[in-house]
């Protein structure tokens, strides 16, 4: 076709009066007949020399346009499927600036895949109508669209962005080539005058105005081609430049070559109309707002490049590993106010399962019932809630975070508390206990597995037990005064007046802190402002329906196909029943054998308080020796590092119980009995921090999970044990009774030194333990 060729070209006319008079537009739609589509004239210029740019030799920094190939194209039928235009062709454009420009950050703004129909440029246009060629010299931004383009896609960082160096250009190609329908002829931006050449008109669509530049003729223009451009071959020129002294932008039209050049089937057929559109509208137009910044002693070009990214950089991932948005990188003293609150919160809400206890007995008066079983009910059916709360409760926030879980369960609550306090019959109380004992959170683990590393972990955990471990030997003391001087309705109260204090702060001060969730927030983020696929590193890719279902499936999964869990769990299920079945007895026994009122009933209560605090200091100690020891010689923290208290616990359980019921069987002074306690609550902390801390280990992302799975369990035989206590010791009597209780405790012990030494192998074969 030669190196040049001479074709026409349209430009707005110069001397058209009723510009004068109003701002020029162009509708790009259908509208009333009555309504002129456009109020400026368009002139005919022929004999137009358009130089082929394969021959000459042009700077992009002055002319404003060069020619680039992509490394990669698409089949021509990908181009209708905007998925695979944004999956696959966007990265493809991303890489091509990045070698064509040095380019190292791109934003896309959108991207327009034009059709030319055969009757093309004779036609109606209608309201489906495609794109069509564009043949009037144009520029696609004018200085104050690209100002509104900026402030529509940085929002508050537009202003930041405005004193940087960029650039807007766009890349064009054809679908299939060569090409010779209509090509792009691009006009020289340094022979443009800026000042009299440019034409601000108004573009009109059905939902917005953009503004552009039409271009007025000028015999200074000097214009190319890419003669018979390949799908490979694409077409950079620039809109838009900050850079003053640089071109500013390159106007550009398509053009006819003439009859002899086209191929023009007959349409009567929509098989061949279709061709029509593969063979003779080849054009997919990528507006791109590339930002070269440029430092003050760097004169090397940089381009922006947040999206239109390979398919590896589409994944969200924190921005280093001192990413501040990590709750990891938290200030250790943001995370361990977290960790603090969290624990005071499950103290709080963990009191009520037994703050009742010592008011039970006047509840049942008050609502005129004798029933033992009913009775017994009363206590234990906040049980039943927190072990089915957390199966469902527990995996939801690794769906949708923990913070709309930790509001719900707060908020919840709150309102049970409310209406066990105006409880007006037996049943209402028992449905609001259980309310109660459902909204009882179970995310301390899951909190210590977002917020610490691995060698603060078995810390974090000993000082959030705290909390949940201590609150059921201080809740009978508390609810057995309040009972004794006000009412038993008024230990609902006071834990609601709690409740209520404890929700407003997390509203205000507690933050999400689940890796997944906030990644998938920053994704979703980056897909809105730039309508990529942008999707969270820790993204399995399944779809929202099908992850809450396995969400919630998760920790049935867990307990049906690990064994490691199952184990530990009946480990934590025995110290639960022991510590249930003392919380059953005391205060009957005290009251009954020692003469004790129930306020001092209440307070025997802190003999396991006083065991398990101290357990807590031992714990913290023999952790901080092992993380010297694992410093000084480099060995990484495994799981089976938390289980050595699970095999001293079995010991202090079974002589805890022993001292314990062999006391009272020969009614020795009442502070043995107490001391005893505290020997088991000493035995009891232990097992629940190596059971929490091994879970939290092996299964990190899925720790909340893992321990609602060991909650549900224990909580179940807590339930039930304590139910059969009274015959057991009617028959059995407290000595021999707490013996056997003693014997199965001491099966621990051997139990948790195979699973110390084997449990590697055993949960290697899960797909959520930590490999």
């Amino acid at each position: 076709m030669g190196d040049t060729v001479v074709a026409t070209l349209r430009h707005a006319q110069s001397n058209d009066e009723r510009l004068s008079k109003e701002k020029p537009y162009i509708i790009t739609y259908p509208v009333a007949s009555d309504i002129p589509r456009t109020n400026f004239l368009i002139e005919f210029f022929s004999n137009i020399k358009i130089h082929d740019m394969r021959a000459a030799d042009l700077d992009y920094h002055e002319c404003g346009f060069k020619m680039a190939k992509l490394d990669k194209n698409l089949p021509r039928e990908d181009f209708d499927d905007e998925s695979k235009i944004e999956k696959l062709y966007l990265p493809i454009v991303q890489r091509c600036l990045k070698k064509a420009l040095g380019a190292k950050e791109v934003f896309i703004f959108d991207h327009m895949l034009r059709k030319r129909k055969p009757e093309f440029p004779f036609h109606p246009a209608t309201k489906d109508t495609v794109p069509q060629p564009a043949l009037s010299a144009h520029i696609d931004y004018t200085n104050a669209e690209v100002e509104e383009r900026l402030r529509n896609y940085f929002g508050d960082q537009a202003e930041d962005f405005k004193k940087r160096h960029f650039q807007v250009v766009n890349i064009w190609k054809p679908l299939i080539g060569p090409l010779r329908d209509y090509p792009l002829a691009y006009c020289d931006a340094k022979s443009v005058n800026q000042d009299t050449d440019l034409l601000t008109v108004d573009e009109v669509f059905p939902k917005m105005v953009n503004e552009i530049y039409q271009v007025l003729y000028s015999p200074n223009h000097k214009w190319y081609w890419l003669p018979d451009q390949t799908p490979e071959e694409v077409v950079i020129f620039a809109g838009y430049d900050s850079r003053k002294g640089q071109s500013v932008a390159v106007p550009h039209c398509s053009f006819d070559l003439g009859d002899e050049s086209r191929v023009t089937p007959a349409i009567d057929s929509g098989v061949q109309e279709e061709r029509v559109c593969i063979e003779q509208c080849q054009v997919v137009e990528r507006k791109v707002l590339e930002s070269l910044l440029q430092d003050e002693n760097d004169n090397s070009p940089r381009i922006r490049t947040e999206v239109g990214l390979p398919e590896e950089d589409l994944l969200v991932d924190w921005d280093g590993s001192q990413d501040p948005q990590n709750p990891r990188n938290w200030s250790p003293t943001r995370r361990w106010l977290v960790i603090m609150l969290i624990s005071v919160i499950t103290f709080n809400q963990a009191m009520s399962s037994t703050m009742f206890a010592p008011g039970a007995a006047r509840a049942m008066a008050d609502f005129h019932s004798s029933n033992e079983v009913v009775a017994q009910l009363l206590v234990s059916i906040y049980v039943v809630g927190l072990a089915a709360g957390p199966l469902v409760l527990s995996p939801l926030s690794e769906l949708y975070g923990r913070i709309p879980i930790m509001h719900a369960t707060n908020l919840a609550f709150v309102v049970g508390g409310v209406l066990c306090a105006v409880s007006v019959d037996i049943p209402m109380l028992i449905l609001a206990r259980l309310l109660m004992g459902i909204s009882t959170i179970s995310l301390g683990g899951g909190y210590v597995a977002d917020l610490m590393a691995p060698e603060d972990r078995g810390r974090a955990l000993n000082i959030w037990n705290i909390g949940p471990v201590l609150a059921p030997m201080v809740g009978p003391v508390v609810g057995g005064y309040i009972t004794q001087k006000i009412s038993w309705r008024w230990t609902f109260g006071m834990l609601s007046i709690t409740g209520t204090f404890w929700l407003i702060i997390c509203v205000f001060f507690l933050r999400e802190t689940y890796a997944p969730c906030l990644l998938e927030s920053k994704a979703r983020k980056l897909r809105t402002s730039t309508g990529l696929q942008y999707r969270s590193k820790l993204d399995d890719g399944i779809a929202p329906k099908e992850r809450l279902l396995a969400s919630v499936a998760r920790p049935w999964k867990m307990l049906s196909f690990c064994p490691v869990i199952i184990i530990l769990s009946l480990f934590g299920s025995v110290a639960y029943c022991f510590m249930y079945l003392m919380f059953s007895t005391l205060t009957e026994v005290f009251v009954s054998t020692y003469g004790f009122t129930e306020g001092q009933a209440g307070l025997t209560f802190l003999g396991l308080g006083v065991g398990s605090l101290l357990g807590q200091l031992m714990l913290d100690f023999w952790m901080r020796g092992q993380t010297r020891d694992r410093n000084r010689t480099g060995r990484e923290l495994l799981a089976e590092d938390h289980l050595p208290p699970l095999v001293v616990s079995g010991v202090l359980i079974a002589c805890g119980q022993s001292g314990y019921g062999w006391s009272l069987h020969y009614v020795w002074h009442w502070i043995v009995p107490v001391a005893a306690t505290g020997v088991t609550g000493l035995g009891i902390i232990f097992a629940f921090q190596a059971v929490q801390g091994y879970l939290v280990e092996a299964y990190t992302s899925y720790a909340a999970s893992a321990l609602a799975v060991s909650v549900a369990v224990r909580c179940v035989f807590g339930l039930t044990v304590p139910l059969a206590g009274p015959r057991m010791y009617e028959e059995l009597g407290y000595g021999w009774g707490n013996t056997v209780l003693a014997l199965i405790a001491l099966m621990m012990v051997p139990a948790s030194m195979l699973l110390q030494r084997f449990g590697p192998r055993i949960r290697g074969a899960s797909q959520y333990s930590v490999r």
